[in-house]
């Protein structure tokens, strides 16, 4: 388990931006197969913490900034009890093709934005060369195009997202910690938001959540 969090099983799906096709099952990434969960296309935790770990290390020698996204699908159990598993496991499909609909109109094709699955209902989100405020509005943004699904059985889902940068020589669990009282913050503010988390230099103890302005 992750320290200070209850993130107990990440996986990711790497080398955004990904092409689409009808299926929606599509997922370039340069893992084996036998890595990849059948349902998103992720990587497997150990394989993650790799890749976080070598942006961690470049951003402590070169720099480079970059951003965690950590969302969670708003009251899956909920759908998964009224309308079945399947269309839960729907739900997750369309909110990780949204995601990286998102992430291919933010970034152009040199960048490689990591999508991560974790808890289950959760995606975590890495983003190289990405500061505080961008990654923010990043977030905001894939909110807003999710809230837009409309699935079978008039199912619909939203999501809340925690956002943290990470900070020089911090451990990679920190960050993650930071991005999830972010989020924490956004269920019990009423879902369906982005909340940010301050850097740990400008609290000292805990991190502050930063409100964003919702729009309509």
């Amino acid at each position: 388990m992750l320290a200070g969090s209850r993130i107990v099983s990440l996986t990711v799906v790497a080398k955004i931006p990904v092409t689409t096709s009808s299926s929606g099952n599509e997922h370039e990434s340069t893992a084996d197969h036998s890595e990849l969960d059948p349902l998103t296309g992720a990587l497997t935790r150990q394989t993650f913490f790799l890749r976080l770990i070598e942006q961690a290390t470049l951003a402590n020698s070169t720099g480079q900034p970059f951003s965690i996204c950590l969302a969670d699908a708003d009251q899956l159990k909920n759908i998964n009890h009224l309308h079945g598993q399947q269309a839960g496991d729907e739900a997750l499909s369309q909110v990780t093709r949204r995601i990286r609909q998102t992430l291919a109109d933010a970034f152009p094709d040199t960048q490689e934005p990591v999508l991560g699955r974790c808890d289950g209902n959760g995606f975590v989100l890495l983003i190289p060369n990405c500061e505080l405020e961008q990654a923010s509005g990043i977030a905001e943004n894939y909110r807003r195009a999710i809230a837009t699904l409309e699935m079978s059985k008039g199912v619909r889902i939203t999501v809340s997202v925690g956002v943290s940068q990470y900070q020089l020589w911090e451990s990679a669990e920190e960050t993650l910690a930071r991005a999830e009282q972010a989020l924490h913050l956004a269920k019990q503010f009423g879902r369906d938001r982005v909340e940010v988390a301050a850097t740990p230099r400008s609290t000292n103890t805990t991190a502050k959540v930063i409100p964003l302005r919702r729009t309509a």
